[in-house]
């Protein structure tokens, strides 16, 4: 019950002709993909980044800064924050996965110690 996602996986690389790889090259496949979408969602938040600022460039210029607006520079300034902090945690994560992953690797490596030996009787 614990390897689902390799199964699922064996099954289309059998599929595919590639029957020589084991679940631990698998497992591989798995933490480098993870950190391949990783890397990804950094570059989109370099992107959101920069759109940000330009919208605060754009507030400073044609606002001029009052209690009705105010809000507005706090607001884009708190997801500034935001972003430049998910930015760290994905390129965290990316470089993570990408160049070591040997703790998930071992996540999906685990097979439970606890299980009963299934007998034909029920």
């Amino acid at each position: 019950m614990h390897n689902i996602p390799v199964n699922y996986c064996m099954a289309y690389i059998s599929l595919l002709g590639l029957n020589n790889m084991e679940r631990n090259d698998i497992a591989w496949i798995f933490v480098r993909a993870i950190g391949v979408y990783f890397c990804a969602q950094a570059i989109f938040s370099l992107y959101h980044i920069a759109a940000l600022s330009f919208s605060l460039m754009t507030l400073y210029d044609f606002t001029n800064p009052s209690d009705d607006t105010e809000h507005l520079f706090i607001r884009t300034w708190f997801n500034i924050g935001i972003t430049i902090t998910e930015l760290l945690l994905y390129s965290f994560i990316s470089y993570y996965c990408l160049r070591k992953g040997t703790f998930i690797h071992k996540l999906l490596m685990y097979k439970s110690t606890n299980e009963k030996p299934k007998s034909g009787k029920d």
